[in-house]
């Protein structure tokens, strides 16, 4: 239970939902909003342009992480936030409103997710014991998925008619964020590195001596490239998978009683994502329980296995039981592997560096998604038969990489363990 474990943990989950509770409040309308105002070609530079912003701050973050701690880099990031909500609520108000400065303003609070993320994930390993890691990052999936479904929900409902109170309400939000974070949690910071200059920290000299050790180990780039290959299927949901079955799924009527409904693609692919996330956050604990103790290791590679068949299968198929089973199998393969990884990630990454370990390996896995996102286009160039194949390929990828690092892994810390007693 929670209750047995260090405060940070339920703090940091409950900010975690909150988090997401905005952003998919904001972040899911934002492209609308800017193709709007600016014609879809800027839109889609303007989101572009917000990407790189996110990648940068994420990498300084990782390094303020290190240096300065993790709870001042959360209260630093969180406090640009709630001037950032501020200033998005001044340009939201019926008599004046900007989108331009709207723009701005949710590319500082994305530079502030990237700068608040490594420190949030660093904290969450600081406080929990390796055999706790899947339970805990089991409960941080879930309240990610829950954030994001209930933000979407209130901002279908709100953002059309009432997007100034949503503002409020997001700013409110961000006030209560810092309250918690500041006064709330319990810095976990252990210095490993010398006092700097406070000013240096932000040079490029600086930034790549701090990510030098990371670069240079060979076992944790294996394994980010599985996380790569992995992070790669998932957005052929909404590109690849999405367009097929809206395209090619015949129309079915069907009668339950004396209801009579008709199903298409569109709904059909609302059913494979309403789905998933209610297996999700139905489920997830049960799951997390059920497997407590197994092998961490065999519950990703056998999560990858069923999330990469499962999309395999997606690619192709119309028969709707199955398409039914196979959104069945792709979430449980999530909610086995993403907990598993996210633990074998933690034992992997040194304790100096946390920050900046888990800052490459965000940032690598957002570059999974775009290479993912090139599916639309690649699928209209090889078909669903060639799409199917290209999944199974990453799938096979994703194992053999994890696989690689993790030998490697193993095989650097028997080395480290042989050579120690002749040091004494």
């Amino acid at each position: 239970m929670l209750k047995h474990r260090h405060p940070n943990i339920r703090i940091r989950l409950f900010i975690t939902f909150l988090t997401r509770w905005v952003h998919a409040m904001l972040l899911p309308f934002m492209a609308i909003y800017l193709s709007d105002h600016f014609g879809e070609e800027v839109a889609g530079l303007l989101l572009i342009l917000m990407f790189i912003l996110l990648f940068l701050s994420s990498i300084y973050g990782g390094q303020l992480t290190d240096v300065i701690g993790r709870k001042k880099t959360m209260v630093i990031g969180e406090t640009i936030n709630v001037f950032a909500f501020f200033g998005l609520l001044m340009v939201s108000t019926p008599l004046f409103a900007s989108p331009i400065m709207t723009y701005l303003m949710v590319v500082i609070n994305q530079i502030c997710t990237g700068l608040i993320s490594p420190a949030s994930e660093a904290m969450l390993i600081d406080v929990s014991k390796p055999e706790d890691r899947s339970y805990i990052f089991s409960l941080n999936y879930w309240a990610i998925n829950l954030g994001m479904v209930t933000g979407l929900l209130i901002a279908i409902l709100l953002f059309e008619n009432y997007y100034f109170y949503m503002i409020i309400g997001i700013f409110a939000i961000s006030l209560f964020t810092l309250w918690l974070t500041s006064m709330k949690i319990e810095d976990t910071f252990h210095v490993y590195h010398e006092k700097r200059n406070p000013t240096g920290i932000w040079s490029l000299n600086s930034l790549w001596r701090h990510y030098t050790t990371v670069i240079k180990d060979i076992s944790f780039l294996f394994f980010t490239l599985g996380g790569i290959a992995i992070a790669s299927i998932e957005p052929q949901l909404y590109n690849f998978i999405s367009v097929r079955i809206e395209k090619e799924f015949p129309t079915t009527f069907y009668s339950l009683f004396d209801l009579h409904f008709a199903l298409d693609g569109m709904k059909v692919y609302g059913l494979i994502i309403g789905l998933n996330t209610v297996l999700i956050i139905s489920f997830i604990t049960l799951v997390t329980k059920k497997f407590a103790g197994k092998s961490r290791e065999v519950l990703q590679y056998t999560g990858f296995a069923l999330f990469g068949l499962s999309f395999a299968y997606l690619s192709f198929s119309n028969f709707l039981p199955g398409i039914i089973l196979a959104v069945v199998l792709y979430t449980l393969g999530e909610l086995l592997f993403i907990p598993a990884r996210q633990s074998l990630l933690a034992d992997m990454i040194e304790p100096s560096q946390r920050g900046a370990y888990l800052a490459v390996n965000g940032f690598i896995l957002h570059f999974g998604k775009l290479f993912g996102a090139a599916g639309l286009t690649i699928g209209a160039l090889i078909g669903s038969t060639g799409m199917c194949m290209l999944i199974l390929f990453a799938t096979l990828l994703a194992i053999l990489f994890s696989r690689f690092g993790l030998q490697g892994r193993k095989k650097k810390g028997e080395t480290e363990d042989m050579v120690a007693p002749s040091q004494s």
